[in-house]
């Protein structure tokens, strides 16, 4: 059954047909004076002043979700494979957890999340911002696509959290642009286009490593968890952390400065063997700034796997 709701409060909630075969198109639009809902083809024009913030539950089946709204916002696609397209979401809009593999497309604006989430396909366009607010946990997609770069976006702010790219097996990894996008934001100090991290602004000895799922794999052992979720052999691994913590647990340590003692002498590349500013190679700058980070390193910033014990400590005293 489809339904609008106003509340005296001016909230006001939009709900889809909760029939498990109803694939409902909804659209919410805000306009000069008015806000038109567009369900399966019914508008209704609501006076914009009366409205304080909008609730969209797409409930089941497979929706479609546009909006342009400049109200306070939170959207549930509910279950089913779901589209939701913001053509302008403000501060602060929220996305809440669905039960499929999501298509989000980020036109305008701002959405985030507030706890851990699978979606599917994110897009992010124009000067926009795709948002894991700090302490979240971790975002998993099937992939991500930044569209054309500018000072003020697009933005995927992932700050303190980590990020899953799930690609579907016998595909080409991703990895090559997911580092591509770092280096791009951590170029120009985290502020610009790109995945980058807000809270690396401030934490200079903090960064987002890079890591094949094989590679973490190698680590840990077939089947280890990723900072709480399954992942299998094809996923690119993002994870905030200290620069030089090539094995993802959150310190850096004497591990680390043999792996990318490694690194340098066979002449290897990525972040597991030390290449910490993704430019393809080991070299002095990267010893920089592991230097940098263990010398400055506070408290662990805990390991991307849960059971991992302390099989390595730190060199106390080590500089270069």
């Amino acid at each position: 059954m489809l339904s609008l709701i106003l509340g005296i409060d001016g909230h006001l909630v939009i709900n889809g047909d909760q029939l498990a075969d109803k694939n409902d198109s909804i659209s919410v639009i805000e306009e000069s004076t008015v806000i038109t809902v567009t369900i399966n083809g019914e508008a209704r024009s609501i006076d914009k002043e009366k409205v304080t913030d909008v609730v969209i539950n797409g409930h089941t089946g497979a929706d479609l979700i546009r909006v342009r709204v400049a109200r306070p916002m939170t959207i549930s696609g509910g279950d089913g494979t779901d589209q939701v397209i913001s053509d302008y979401s403000p501060p602060g809009a929220l996305l809440l957890p669905s039960g499929g593999n999501d298509t989000i497309i980020l036109n305008q604006g701002e959405l985030r999340i507030d706890q851990s989430q699978r979606i599917g396909r994110l897009v992010v366009n124009g000067f926009s911002r795709f948002v894991v607010p700090p302490d979240t946990g971790v975002l998993t997609v099937s992939s991500v696509t930044l569209g054309s770069p500018a000072i003020e976006g697009p933005w995927l702010d992932l700050n303190n959290n980590d990020l899953i790219v799930d690609y579907p097996p016998g595909t080409t990894s991703p990895r090559f642009f997911i580092q591509r996008y770092i280096n791009i934001a951590r170029e120009f100090s985290w502020y610009v286009f790109g995945i980058t991290s807000t809270t690396a602004i401030s934490a200079h000895n903090t960064t987002l490593g890079v890591m094949q799922s094989n590679e973490y794999f190698s680590l840990y052992g077939p089947g280890a968890t990723f900072s709480g979720e399954p992942i299998d052999a094809s996923a690119v691994l993002v994870r905030y952390t200290y620069y030089g913590d090539t094995d993802f647990n959150g310190v850096v340590d004497f591990d680390d400065y043999s792996r990318i003692d490694a690194g340098f002498l066979n002449e290897r590349t990525g972040w597991l063997n030390g290449d910490f500013d993704g430019n393809d190679q080991v070299d002095l700058d990267d010893y920089v700034l592991i230097d940098g980070a263990f010398n400055t390193q506070g408290s662990s910033l805990g390991p991307a796997l849960s059971s991992i014990g302390a099989r390595s400590s730190k060199v106390a005293g080590r500089s270069r």
